[in-house]
Order: C-alpha cells, then structure tokens, then sequence
C-alpha cells in the first residue's frame, strides 16, 4: 500500500531514480493489489448490551501479582527496572522496563507505553532501551511502564509474525490476553507507593496506537490517551475482538496525532473513522494531522503529547 505514482514530486518523496535491468515481462507484477478494505461510513458497530457481553472476556478474578526486581540500571536521566509479575491467564508472568525519572519526586504520573508492530517480529526490553522513543515522557518527570505483550518483544512466540486482525479465534484469544497484560500493569503501578493511581495515562504508537481502542474502553483506571499513528484497520475480526466495537466506548480524553498521507493509516479510511466514533466528550478529544507517511515530526510529536498529559493530568514536580 506505499506505493505511489513515479513522478510524484512531493516533497516527501524527495528525487527518485530507476534504471531498468532487462527484467522479463513485468505485467503481472504491475497490477493493482487486491487489498482489504472497510467502509467505516456504513459498517455500525454492536449495541451497548452486546458490548458488555463482550467486557466479560477481559475481565478476570483479583490476582497477587507476585511482583519482583530483576534488574537496575542508572542513566542521568532515569532508573529503569525490569520487573516480572504474574498475568492474568495461563500461569504466565509478564515483563517490563519501569523508567524513573531522575528529576521531580514521587509520587510521580506514570505512562504505560504500547510500541508498534516491530515488537511481534523481533526486538527485545533490552533493545528498547537504546532506542528508547518516548524518553522525553521521562524527561517530564514521568515514570513510564512498557510492558512486554503476548508474543512481543522477549516474549514472542511461534506463529505471531504480525499485528493484522482475523476473523479467528486466535486472533481474539490474543486480543484478551493483550488487554490482560495491559490491565495487569495498571494492578502493578498502582501498589506502587512511588506511583500516583490517579495519574496513569496511556501512549501507543502504530499499532500500539490502534490497540488504545480498547485498552482504553476496557480499562477505566487509565485517565488520558495518546495515539501516535493509530486508526482503524482494514481487516476484519471476530466482534469480540473487532476494534470497531471498541472506539465508540472509550471516553478518556484522547489526542490522535498522525501523518497527512500514512499509507498504514489513511486518512480517510482509517483515522477520520477512529476520530469520528470516539465515545469521547467532543471538547476532549483532538486530532491533529501534520504532512508526512506514518511518521510526523519529533518535535511536534513531543510538544503536543506534553500539552496533553499536561491538560489531563496536570503538571509534575
């Protein structure tokens, strides 16, 4: 879907060459690509009873969470720690990196942040932490907890190469177990006695952009959203795990920041859809679009998710 025209001279696409090498007949590989599409402006999502028949699959019994300390490491920004605490299913125990701010003081607002796709094909916490995006969330003074999901990161598993929705029960089975994850963190910074409970956000990129849909519906406790790079996808899902079931039930102030011309997200089919359903109040959500693919720029990115952790969290010491 990144394809465009070969003489589009956007500024974007800067100057681009090609030489032709004597390929045999090209003509098969020329056509169209028959890719999955929605009409979000037709497609209605469940009722409200239907919904809460659904909130009963991501739910689960209070849980110790057995919570302990692997690790810690000191930068003169923060202190990261690598913490493991039990899930909410199978017996399983979820990891995650706690970064600390070295500046304010306790108890301090704290971020739970959800990466993107590359977190199902590769990569680990340890990685992360040299290619860590969202510092600047630190640097504010907040603590910010990035959990490792179901099959991401050190926790991948076979058969999970990629975050496209389906119609199986797979697909919705991980959905669950995603959002457990999830809520299980918002458990573990909220016995922390150096964590406000009353100042968790949430902040997802791409396709943790597009999992905020129901983070955000299914966990209450989360009291503002970012969604950098997010929408609604082109696949389809059982509705038990459908996010178009979900958008319409979040009612957390949510800022969506994407770019003009996303060729994962676009603008007409994908975010203004998301945008439009939101369950938020209308004069607590904000979507800003700014030129670029699926991508905007740094400082726009961090001055406008300041702003809003800000507005709907308040300040830090």
């Amino acid at each position: 879907p990144y394809a465009e025209d070969p003489s589009d001279r956007d500024p974007k696409n800067a100057l681009r060459l090609a030489k032709t090498l004597g390929l045999p007949d090209t003509t098969e590989a020329r056509q169209p690509l028959d890719l999955p599409y929605r009409d979000y402006e037709t497609e209605l999502p469940v009722s409200e009873e239907m919904f809460e028949a659904f909130r009963s699959s991501y739910s689960y019994d209070p849980l110790p969470l057995n919570a302990e300390v692997l690790s810690t490491d000191t930068t003169e920004d923060w202190v990261v720690k690598r913490i493991a605490f039990d899930a909410a299913y199978d017996e399983e125990r979820v990891l995650a990196d706690l970064y600390i701010p070295n500046m304010g003081r306790a108890p301090f607002q704290a971020i739970i942040y959800m990466p993107g796709s590359g977190s199902l094909r590769g990569g680990s916490l340890d990685a992360t932490r040299s290619d860590f995006r969202i510092d600047f969330i630190v640097k504010t003074g907040r603590a910010v907890l990035m959990p490792a999901l179901k099959g991401t990161l050190d926790r991948r598993i076979a058969g999970l190469q990629s975050s496209r929705a389906s119609e199986t029960y797979a697909y919705a089975e991980f959905a669950t177990q995603w959002v457990k994850d999830a809520r299980r963190s918002v458990d573990f910074l909220e016995s922390q006695p150096n964590i406000d409970p009353t100042g968790i956000g949430y902040f997802g990129i791409s396709w943790g952009g597009r999992l905020g849909a129901m983070m955000l519906a299914l966990e209450p406790r989360f009291k503002v959203g970012v969604l950098y790079l997010g929408g609604l996808h082109p696949e389809r899902a059982l509705p038990v795990a459908d996010d178009l079931n979900f958008v319409p039930q979040v009612r957390q102030p949510v800022l969506m920041i994407n770019g003009r011309e996303d060729h994962l997200r676009p603008l007409e089919a994908s975010q203004l859809p998301f945008y439009r359903l939101l369950g938020t109040p209308e004069a607590d959500k904000e979507h800003l679009v700014f030129p670029g693919g699926h991508f905007v720029p740094r400082s726009d990115l961090i001055r406008e998710t300041t702003r809003w952790f800000e507005k709907y969290l308040g300040p830090t010491e």
